[in-house]
């Protein structure tokens, strides 16, 4: 077997190196945004709060499929698509498509199949994924080689920040807005200041301030006192 064939990595494993398939189609469509209209009586055009809270939210991504090919002079349709079902169908499973390796979807998907001739058939994957994919390591996780993209990936090592008197740190852009998650396993008067507010963080333990978000620009983080933070961010995207 060809060991480059392209294929999906869905939960821990790939569809052409664990189940021999052969990608003859696939499609992963963007999500729809989620409209808030309200019809205004005598009016023309609606109110239109799709963007009350400063940016659109998004449905799910439906409509996901994924065609295979299988030789059944070498394959055997059925016994493949049980192994495929067993491992996946109806389960919310990570989702890595070859193409884009630095990043996945959280996808739930089902097995079909069609005998198209006697010689081969068709084994079709369909579902739908949450609205984002999202970076495949986190912040605060041991940055790997092997996925890194290195035209668009972004290299983040935020994990034990130890700041003496305080300090600066730049959290690096990642898409949609999102908000990190402060670790502190050390303090002496540590605390976080942002656009004017501060926001303390005297003892060991997990923090979350949900007017701290990082998004399509990197944010700067302004620190003061003393202690040890690691900064757990995964960047999501359309």
């Amino acid at each position: 077997m060809r060991q480059d064939a392209f294929g999906l990595t869905i939960g821990d494993k790939h569809t052409y190196r664990d189940f021999g398939l052969i990608m003859t189609s696939f499609y992963i469509p963007l999500p729809e945004t989620k409209k808030s209209l309200i019809e205004v009586p005598y009016a023309s055009g609606n109110l239109d709060f799709t963007e009350a809270t400063g940016e659109p939210t998004y449905q799910d991504r439906e409509g996901l499929k994924f065609d295979f090919a299988i030789h059944d002079k070498s394959w055997n349709l059925e016994t493949i698509k049980t192994k495929l079902a067993m491992h996946l169908h109806g389960r919310k499973l990570k989702l890595i498509p070859d193409n884009d390796t630095g990043y996945y979807y959280m996808a739930r998907l089902q097995v079909d199949s069609e005998k198209k001739y006697k010689s081969y058939g068709i084994l079709t994957l369909t579902g739908s994924a949450e609205p984002f994919k999202y970076d495949l390591l986190s912040s605060d996780e041991p940055w790997k080689w092997d996925p890194f993209n290195f035209y668009t990936g972004v290299i983040r090592n935020y994990g034990e920040i130890h700041f003496t008197n305080g300090g600066e740190f730049t959290v690096a852009a990642g898409g949609m807005n999102t908000v990190p998650v402060f670790i502190v396993t050390a303090s002496t008067n540590l605390a976080l200041v942002y656009d004017g507010t501060t926001y303390g963080m005297p003892n060991p333990g997990t923090y979350r301030f949900p007017k701290i978000k990082i998004g399509n620009e990197a944010v700067t983080l302004t620190f003061t006192g003393t202690g040890t933070v690691t900064i757990r961010y995964r960047g999501r995207y359309l």
